[in-house]
């Protein structure tokens, strides 16, 4: 078992576009989370990983995220993410599945 915190300064979340994602109601995900900051902890018990207590700034965009991997790679969770512009504001939970390599981000 092991436990700890990371952050993560000017980073890429692949695979995925969470700002896309909001904006359109989870329909299209495609592209990459450009970040400033990325905060957590972490938790690796009996090969699964838990990512719990995530803050994710990235410009206009903030969200929250908890999140386990399987020791196969499955993924599972949830992503509240925000973003404000000055005409308005969309929040949304986002449920997160699918494969590491390969997530899936629903509404």
């Amino acid at each position: 078992r092991m436990q700890g915190e990371f952050r993560i300064e000017k980073g890429v979340l692949g695979n995925f576009d969470l700002t896309r994602a909001l904006q359109s109601g989870g329909s299209q995900t495609t592209g990459r989370t450009i970040f400033n900051e990325l905060t957590g902890q972490l938790l690796l018990d009996k090969g699964t990983l838990q990512i719990s207590n995530v803050a994710i700034a990235a410009g206009a965009m903030n969200a929250g995220a908890a999140l386990t991997i399987d020791g196969s790679g499955g993924l599972s969770g949830r992503v509240v993410a925000e973003v404000k512009t000055p005409t308005q504001s969309l929040r949304a939970t986002l449920n997160l599945s699918g494969k590491v390599q390969d997530p899936v981000i629903r509404k």
